[in-house]
């Protein structure tokens, strides 16, 4: 009897020892489980930073280019304003001038009437 019980002691032990071997590849397995789903996680993380970045990127340029053309405008405004008011000055001379000429002209006739 007892070189079969010293049998069943090893076997028992072998069990015990395969249980154990599985229940490490399970947690190994586990492991590179969380391992992957982190990778993934971290590279779309850093897909998603690099697209609000690129994001913020063209929303920079784009308020850039609205200053950018406010600015513009605002210069064509001034200049049109300038032109305008030298368009109206010179106007303004030209319609004195032609006045005092009709008042010369007036003038003049009427001492010749007189």
């Amino acid at each position: 009897g007892t070189a079969v019980s010293g049998d069943y002691l090893p076997l028992s032990d072998a069990a015990h020892s395969d249980a154990a071997l599985s229940d490490d590849d399970s947690v190994l397995s586990d492991a590179a489980l969380s391992q992957m789903q982190l990778s993934r996680m971290m590279t779309q993380l850093s897909q998603m930073q690099r697209s609000r970045m690129m994001t913020q990127l063209s929303l920079t340029q784009l308020s850039q280019m609205q200053l950018s053309l406010m600015q513009h405008t605002r210069m064509q405004l001034s200049q049109m304003m300038t032109q305008f008011s030298q368009m109206q000055r010179s106007r303004m001379m030209t319609q004195l001038s032609q006045r005092d000429k009709n008042l010369s002209q007036m003038t003049v006739t009427q001492t010749l009437v007189w």
